[in-house]
């Protein structure tokens, strides 16, 4: 009982978020593919591997838009949230 205890190290909270999310995306990296490959026929994979692409594409697009045009906002994703539609409804919608 007491070699098992010795053995066990502490983790912080911080590396044991860390470890969960990476763990996490990880799998999903991996999983993802393979459970569409199961479900669908090859051309619906790459379908939805492209719609995912153009989707990530065009969101980071309009946040660089947001950032050149909007320079004075610098406190993150939902500052641009707070001034389009103001604070309360912001905050419902997030």
């Amino acid at each position: 009982m007491t070699e098992k205890n010795a053995v066990q190290q502490n983790v912080s909270l911080l590396g044991l978020v860390a470890l969960t999310v990476t763990t996490v995306i990880g799998a999903g990296v991996f999983n993802l593919p393979r459970d569409l490959g199961k479900i669908s026929s090859s051309r619906t994979c790459f379908d939805c591997i492209d719609f995912c692409k153009y989707s990530f594409c065009s969101i980071r697009y309009c946040l660089k838009y947001l950032q050149d045009h909007y320079p004075e906002l610098d406190a993150g994703f939902s500052v641009f949230q707070n001034v389009a539609l103001g604070s309360l409804l912001a905050f419902y919608l997030a």
